[in-house]
C-alpha cells in the first residue's frame, strides 16, 4: 500500500497542474463552432492529433513564427507519443451532443425502396424521386443539424502555456474542412494564436 501512495500523489498532481480535455474544449470550442449554434454534434471519439512526415516541415515553419522551435518540437513529439484511445465525457461538455456515427445527420447515404416487378424506367424514376425528396428534407434542416465536429485531444507543452488541437468538421461525404490550431493560455483562458495544416474536401 505504501508503494501506491507516491503514484496516487503523482496522478493527483497531474490533474491539478493541467486540466481535462473537456475543460480545454469548453474553453476553446467557440473558435471552431458557429456562434449561432445552440448545440453541436461531436464524434464521441477523442482522436489522436497526427502530423504526417510530409506535413511536419510546414507545421514547424508555421508554428515557429509564434513560439520557440523548442516548444514546437516538444508539442510535436508529445503528439507522436500520444497513443491512448479515449472518448469525450459529453456530460462535461458545453452544447455538445456526442454521436457514434453520422447516421441521420450527414447526407452520406440514401435509403431507396423500389419493387422488382417495376420496369427499369419506373425504378429509376422512383429512385430519383426518393433521393430528391431526401435532399430537400435535409436542406430544410438548420445548419447545426447538418454538420459534425471531430476534435483531437489537446497536446500541452511542459509549462501548460501552449496547446495544439486539430479540428475537422464534416457536412457530407465530400464536404468538410479542418486545421491544426495553436492555443495560448492568456489570463487563464485558452485563445487561438494561429492555424496550420488546413485541408478542405
Amino acid at each position: 500500500m505504501k508503494h501506491l501512495i507516491p503514484i496516487i500523489l503523482f496522478i493527483s498532481s497531474l490533474k491539478c497542474f493541467g486540466q481535462t480535455k473537456e475543460q480545454f474544449l469548453n474553453s476553446a470550442y467557440k473558435v471552431f463552432v458557429d456562434t449561432s449554434f445552440t448545440k453541436y454534434y461531436l464524434r464521441s471519439e477523442s482522436y489522436r492529433l497526427t502530423i504526417g512526415k510530409d506535413d511536419k516541415p510546414r507545421v514547424i515553419m508555421d508554428l515557429s513564427e509564434f513560439i520557440s522551435i523548442e516548444t514546437v518540437n516538444e508539442l510535436i513529439n508529445k503528439s507522436e507519443t500520444d497513443t491512448l484511445k479515449l472518448t469525450w465525457d459529453c456530460k462535461a461538455l458545453d452544447l455538445a451532443n456526442c454521436v457514434e456515427n453520422s447516421n441521420g445527420i450527414l447526407l452520406n447515404n440514401f435509403v431507396v425502396h423500389t419493387e422488382r416487378k417495376w420496369s427499369k424506367k419506373k425504378q429509376k424514376r422512383e429512385t430519383d424521386r426518393q433521393i430528391n425528396k431526401q435532399k430537400e428534407e435535409h436542406e430544410k434542416k438548420p445548419r447545426q443539424e447538418k454538420v459534425i465536429y471531430r476534435f483531437s485531444r489537446p497536446i500541452y507543452d511542459s509549462k501548460n502555456e501552449y496547446a495544439l488541437m486539430s479540428m475537422w468538421v464534416s457536412c457530407g461525404s465530400t464536404c468538410g474542412h479542418g486545421c491544426i490550431y495553436l492555443f495560448k493560455k492568456i489570463d487563464g483562458v485558452w485563445q487561438s494564436v494561429t492555424m496550420t495544416k488546413c485541408k478542405i474536401s
